[in-house]
Parts: structure tokens; C-alpha cells; sequence
């Protein structure tokens, strides 16, 4: 005797055809029609999002097609994308210097004070972005702080930490990381002023 589940399954499948992704199984049990159906669930879950995805793009692409200002698409990015893309923060910048200079155009943030905000700039050299250009392909950076440290971007990995703080105080993780690199900057990277200024008084008390 046939599985009744195949009948349901194929119409499951017609239903992706015609771009309807609630299919409403329920897959129980461990046999290999359940992982079908399973398999089937899950498929109709990426497509949902995929299809998603593209209505958002198609949404942003009009508004620049409407002349909007590179600000407003920004806005208009940030206000739709969380629910595709969770984020806390978007930046935007610009090659200037004969493409050798990063600047800061825009940003917004949940945090309530943007530390890599408009007119910050850095080095393309050694940058994740570098890579970006010459692949042209996209990144997923976990820990943003951490890759900037590699990469000797100090300063801005400091501002970066301080921000990603601001946002999640709780992150334990995240301030671990903090509280490490705050030793490592201290001892190697921030200039020794304190050291200076105690050795010019002691050159003027010898004078």
C-alpha cells in the first residue's frame, strides 16, 4: 500500500512551485518519508527567506530609481533588513586618496554614542575591506574588533570594541576581549605619556 504522505508531499511541492511556502507538515518519526517531509519544510524555509530577501531589494531599488538621496536609502536599509539580516549597526564610506583612504560617510547604530562615526578614515592596506575589493566577494566577520586587530588596525578596533560594549554591556565574551586588548594597547600601541611627562618634570626639578 502506498504511503499517504507521497500525495501530500507532491502537493507540497507544487505549492513551492507556484511561490507558496506554508505547506503545513508535520513530519514526525524518524523513517525516511519523515525526512523527506522534514527536508521538504526546510527547503520551503530558505525560499521563503530568499524570496524575501529579493522583495526587499526589489523595495530599495525603486526608491533609488525615485532619486533618493544616498542617505535616505541607507535609512530605508536599516529600517527593513533587520528581519533578513539580524545587525546593530550599519556604516558607509567611501574610497578617497586614490582609492587609499577608507572615510566614513554615514552610520547608525543602536548604540547612543557612534564612535566610528561620519569622517572617521583609515587605510585600505590590510583592512578586510581590502579583500573585498580585490575578490569581490562579501565577508561575514564575527568578531569585527578582533579582525581589525589582526589586521594592525588599532585604533579603529578600540573604537570598535567601545561601541560593540555600548550596545551589549553583558556580552561577557565581548569584554573579555575588551579587557585583554585594553592590556595589549596600553603596553605596546598607546604613546607613552605619562611615562614622558613624568620624565620632563623630573628634568626640570634636575634643572
Amino acid at each position: 500500500m502506498a504511503d499517504s504522505r507521497i500525495k501530500e508531499y507532491r502537493k507540497a511541492v507544487e505549492a513551492l512551485q507556484q511561490g507558496s511556502f506554508d505547506l503545513g507538515l508535520s513530519p514526525g518519526g524518524e523513517d525516511e518519508m519523515s525526512r523527506l517531509g522534514q527536508a521538504l519544510t526546510g527547503l520551503a524555509e530558505a525560499l521563503r527567506r530568499q524570496s524575501a530577501r529579493a522583495d526587499q531589494l526589489a523595495v530599495i531599488s525603486q526608491r533609488i530609481n525615485e532619486g533618493l538621496l544616498i542617505d535616505d536609502v541607507l535609512e530605508e536599509v536599516y529600517e527593513s533588513f533587520f528581519s533578513l539580516i539580524p545587525y546593530d549597526r550599519i556604516g558607509f564610506a567611501l574610497l578617497e586618496d586614490s582609492k587609499e583612504v577608507v572615510r566614513a560617510h554615514w552610520a547608525r547604530s543602536e548604540a547612543s554614542d557612534i564612535k566610528l562615526a561620519l569622517g572617521y578614515s583609515a587605510r585600505l592596506a590590510g583592512s578586510s575591506l581590502e579583500e573585498i575589493l580585490r575578490t569581490g566577494q562579501p565577508r561575514i566577520l564575527n568578531n569585527v574588533a578582533v579582525a581589525q586587530e589582526a589586521n594592525g588596525l588599532f585604533e579603529m578596533a578600540l573604537l570598535t570594541y567601545q561601541e560593540g560594549l555600548s550596545l551589549d554591556p553583558n556580552n561577557n565574551a565581548l569584554r573579555r576581549n575588551y579587557t585583554r586588548y585594553q592590556e595589549f594597547y596600553a603596553n605596546y600601541i598607546a604613546p607613552p605619556e605619562i611615562a614622558d611627562d613624568e620624565g620632563g618634570e623630573d628634568a626640570q626639578e634636575n634643572n
